[in-house]
């Protein structure tokens, strides 16, 4: 209360001799009347309103607002003494400056408004110069008025619609505790909204809100639907189609008692969602938050997880997903059901954590890290068997992950018994593959070619890099070893080298770097290579993480492969059954606190005894 007075002097000074033009920087205020405005201060009186107002210039958003329109909303019937008064509306039609203040945001309520300014005089209000800019616009605790039969219904829907089309500039919209929501409101709203919250409506039923999206959702970007007590999820069936551009989804099912005396606090509706209807969600979405989910089975709460972990390919956008679902089931389903989707959801969605690089830490391990590779560059090496290696290597790498999908599906000459013969293969690097008994097969029984009659290959296995040796380049493109004779055993011991253990550094690096893009050109299709009938055997297994994405066989009405989002950074499920109340206790909050007197040693004073730790 102080604060506002002490603001208001601030800003009816004259600017000149200040360091600071106060009156200018002023564009947001928020007050609640019953501690500021409605507030009688000591020396000081009532606050100046007007004078706050006339001497902020360049207000923007002013909300005025009273505790008592809050959670748990149920002194919505109070009647209080303050309201809007007059001079308010004077100082924002003619500012310091001489000009009105235009106004981006407002917030009406019912009771502030009072008598004065009843529903039917909100037209006139929303044409002035201060109110006719409002890009958003709040109705808190605007009731439906009981008609009497026979009485003529006043049609306060017809008239809050009506005074909300003059806005031309309208994007964000907000409903709280007000029962005048329902389904004949609904359909006169305007059109270009982006933003929609309707919090505390008992009225707002799914299926208004399904013909609302369908109508009027298509420039809609959040949507926040908290505390309804009518309102299901049956109206997701229908987002995906029309809500297109849709980027943050909230619902918050938790609902309040309208009598402190007794409980009345339970869903009107009678399941939260069925089986059969299925939720489709908008590709555009970035925040999905479902909160105290219930009154649904256990196959309903399965095929609302699967949908999303099903849509996961097009959520791309997705960054934060927040639910917490309560299944009145065993302890045992509950707990299987937790690992079983906990789990998944981490999977797919969660971003994966990529800790920092040891080398930026300090700029002593940066000097330590960029000396060490200058030291490795300035060795006089002879790179003329590297690049008569890593050259050919190098441009398959580049062939294979630019060639075409159908050339891979064509080449039936690759067995798929062993992921490690189908990399180095793809680029023409021999190796050897084990059959179904466990032998040692030569990859030439699947690529018959003659060889010279003084090379032949090895037989050793070759995994993700090659063995150390001298290799020749054939014509083939084959990288192929000689097999050194025994004269030159000591040579070849003596050739092993920081040059050789260099070579098998970048040979090892680049076929990683083929096993992680080898067949994913995009992020959300398939890609299948055809295996040849006498290669699939009971060694092969087309779900097998050993086996790549890229050389898992097609198997008609196989389960789809999973889609990894990975781009999250929230996750968070919970799966639980504790009772849904305006106020969840845990564990701190039946914990006594400490005895008085036992702080914390801070090393100031003696130990007790010797000095021997009491442990």
């Amino acid at each position: 209360m102080e604060r506002a007075h002490k603001l208001r002097q601030l800003l009816i000074a004259d600017p000149e001799p200040m360091s600071y033009n106060y009156r200018a920087k002023v564009e947001r205020l928020q007050m609640e009347v019953s501690q500021t405005a409605a507030y009688t201060l000591a020396g000081s009186g009532l606050l100046d309103l007007y004078g706050l107002i006339y001497h902020c210039p360049r207000l923007l958003d002013l909300e005025l607002y009273h505790q008592k329109d809050f959670s748990p909303y149920r002194d919505l019937d109070d009647s209080i003494k303050w309201t809007y008064p007059d001079s308010l509306f004077i100082a924002l039609n003619c500012n310091v400056s001489g000009v009105p203040t235009t106004l981006r945001s407002w917030r009406w309520s019912s009771r502030l408004a009072g008598k004065k300014r009843p529903i039917e005089s909100l037209l006139d209000i929303h044409q002035s110069p201060s109110f006719n800019g409002l890009r958003k616009v709040a109705f808190v605790n605007y009731q439906k008025v009981w008609v009497r039969k026979n009485a003529e219904d006043p049609r306060h829907e017809k008239l809050l619609a009506d005074s909300l089309h003059v806005l031309l500039g309208l994007e964000h919209l907000v409903f709280e505790s007000s029962t005048l929501v329902n389904s004949i409101l609904l359909p006169l709203l305007p059109r270009n909204l982006k933003h929609l919250e309707i919090i505390n409506c008992s009225e707002v039923e799914s299926d208004d809100i399904a013909a609302f999206l369908v109508s009027h959702g298509s420039q809609l970007r959040t949507l926040t639907l908290n505390h309804n007590i009518s309102l299901s999820l049956s109206f997701l069936k229908v987002l995906g189609s029309s809500c297109q551009h849709l980027e943050s989804l909230r619902m918050n099912l938790t609902y309040y008692n309208a009598h402190s005396s007794y409980r009345d606090s339970d869903p009107e509706y009678k399941i939260l969602l069925s089986v059969n209807e299925r939720p489709h969600w908008p590709a555009s979405l970035r925040t999905i938050e479902f909160m105290q989910l219930r009154k649904w089975d256990i196959d309903t709460a399965k095929m609302f997880f699967q949908s999303l972990l099903e849509s996961a390919d097009t959520l791309i956008n997705l960054r934060r997903l927040v639910i917490k679902a309560i299944l009145n089931t065993s302890w045992r389903d509950r707990s299987s059901f937790r690992d079983e989707w906990v789990g998944a959801f981490e999977k797919v969605f969660k971003r994966p954590f990529d800790p920092p690089n040891p080398h930026l830490q300090s700029l002593g391990a940066y000097e330590a890290y960029k000396k060490q590779n200058d030291e490795i560059s300035n060795l006089n090496l002879d790179n003329s068997d590297d690049d008569a290696l890593q050259r050919p290597l190098k441009n398959r790498l580049t062939t294979a992950v630019k060639g075409n999908r159908h050339q891979l599906r064509e080449n039936r000459t690759l067995p798929l018994s062993n992921k490690n013969h189908l990399l180095l293969t793809m680029h023409g690097i021999p190796s050897t593959v084990q059959n179904h008994r466990g032998e040692e097969e030569s990859s030439s029984k699947y690529n018959q070619e003659p060889q010279a009659p003084n090379m032949r290959r090895s037989t050793r296995h070759v995994p993700t890099k090659l063995e150390v040796g001298e290799y020749r380049v054939g014509q083939n493109l084959r990288v192929e070893k000689e097999e050194p004779s025994m004269a030159n055993a000591d040579a070849e011991i003596r050739h092993l080298s920081f040059r050789e253990a260099k070579r098998k550094h970048i040979i090892s690096r680049e076929l990683e770097i083929l096993r992680k893009t080898a067949g994913a050109d995009g992020p959300s299709q398939d890609v299948y290579i055809d295996a040849p009938e006498d290669d699939v055997g009971s060694d092969y297994n087309s779900d097998s993480d050993e086996v790549p994405l890229a050389t898992r066989r097609h198997v008609p009405n196989e389960k789809k492969a999973e889609y990894i989002q990975g781009m999250c950074d929230v996750v968070s499920i919970t799966i639980d059954n504790l009772r849904p109340t305006e106020t969840q206790f845990v564990e701190a909050d039946f914990l006594d606190s400490e005895p008085e007197g036992d702080e914390d040693w801070d090393g100031s004073e003696d130990l007790p005894g010797d000095g021997v730790y009491a442990w």
